[in-house]
């Protein structure tokens, strides 16, 4: 059609059974303009390598099934970005899992890390872990955190602290504070609970 042509091209090459199949497919789109959509190899038994970098500048990777990504023994995976999110509709999902097969006595780690590129101060936040959900006007709220934070910096005499939060009257309040003492070794102090009405209880002795 006169304004809207579109072409195809294929590059097949023979497969297993002798039939060709299709390596590479480029079609232009005949109802949107600026739109040229490639096909790379043939099943989902195929195997795309590129030797270098690849630029994504849709911003869109989907997948019909799952992803698999390997490094091999030793290697990482970078990813350069302001976050990572992960949205699912599944009951009981989305999940992490961090899975160690190597047969020895050690398992795998999260870290949060904080590395200003300069000397770190007394009382910054190394890391927090947030629980989220809404309240009854559907408004994001806060329910829970665990956040670590520097308490002392200096080599030698570096202390910490976890604080493990809950949300009420709709503040983050504290339920649990355990902190390293700077100056005295060996002295971990312990915070429970949170005003004077707070209840603890201790199950046991």
């Amino acid at each position: 059609t006169h304004g809207s042509e579109a072409g195809l091209l294929s590059l097949s090459v023979a497969q297993y059974d002798g039939g060709l199949s299709n390596g590479l497919s480029i079609s232009g789109t005949s109802d949107t303009n600026g739109v040229v959509n490639t096909i790379l190899g043939h099943g989902t038994s195929s195997l795309c390598q590129i030797a270098g970098n690849m630029l994504v500048t849709g911003g869109t990777l989907t997948s019909g099934g799952s992803w698999e990504i390997a490094t091999g023994v030793g290697g990482y995976i970078n990813l350069a970005a302001e976050g990572v999110n992960v949205t699912s509709t599944g009951t009981l999902a989305p999940t992490m899992k961090l899975k160690s097969t190597s047969n020895n006595a050690y398992g795998g780690y999260i870290i949060l890390q904080k590395d200003r590129g300069d000397v770190p101060a007394d009382n910054d936040a190394i890391g927090t872990v947030f629980f989220q959900a809404e309240d009854s006007g559907q408004t994001n709220t806060t329910y829970g955190s665990i956040e670590g934070t520097i308490i002392e910096t200096d080599h030698g005499d570096e202390a910490g602290q976890i604080a493990i939060t809950v949300a009420n009257d709709g503040v983050l309040r504290n339920g649990i504070t355990v902190k390293g003492d700077k100056g005295t070794a060996t002295e971990v102090d312990v915070d429970i609970a949170n005003g004077a009405a707070s209840t603890t209880t201790i199950a046991g002795t």
